[in-house]
């Protein structure tokens, strides 16, 4: 714990002591119009709201597995910044593949329907954490979520 403090203390000075310079102004606008050209921001609702959904699940997971009993590890939670990083990746990605295809309607789009997708994988692993602290999920809804997804890698993988 002592070590994570330091680093994130390390990193806090950084920023501190680079936060008066230009370049590093200069850094996060470009950093601000690659993000709006990478991740198509008439999408940012819903890529606020899979984050949102991110982070709940983060959060639910911790106390559902406190609750569950289950063990809670360092490599769990570096797993779940490494699913966010992926996340991240993958819409990037289908954003570049709309706008290389020149999609521009929601219905057709590879980006809002790879949100969609991982919205429901989100909204499943909240349901089943929901479930883990002992909270009453409707069991059917649940199950219809993961056939859903189940239904869903099984036509992808061919």
């Amino acid at each position: 714990m002592e070590k994570l403090e330091g680093i994130c203390s390390y990193i806090v000075g950084v920023f501190a002591s680079l936060k008066d310079s230009w370049l590093f102004n200069a850094s996060w606008a470009y950093l601000i119009l690659l993000a709006g050209f990478l991740f198509n921001l008439d999408a940012l609702n819903l890529i606020a709201g899979l984050l949102v959904l991110n982070i709940f699940d983060f959060i639910t997971g911790i106390i559902g597995a406190k609750v569950y009993g289950d063990c809670i590890s360092s490599a769990k939670a570096i797993h779940s910044v490494y699913k966010t990083l992926a996340y991240a990746l993958a819409i990037a990605t289908a954003n570049l593949v709309d706008k290389s295809l020149g999609i521009s309607t929601w219905t057709l789009s590879f980006n809002y329907g790879l949100i969609s997708y991982l919205s429901v994988t989100e909204g499943t692993s909240i349901l089943e954490n929901l479930s883990k602290m002992g909270f009453t999920m409707p069991t059917r809804i649940i199950n219809n979520m993961k056939c859903y997804l189940e239904k869903n890698k099984k036509e992808d993988t061919g």
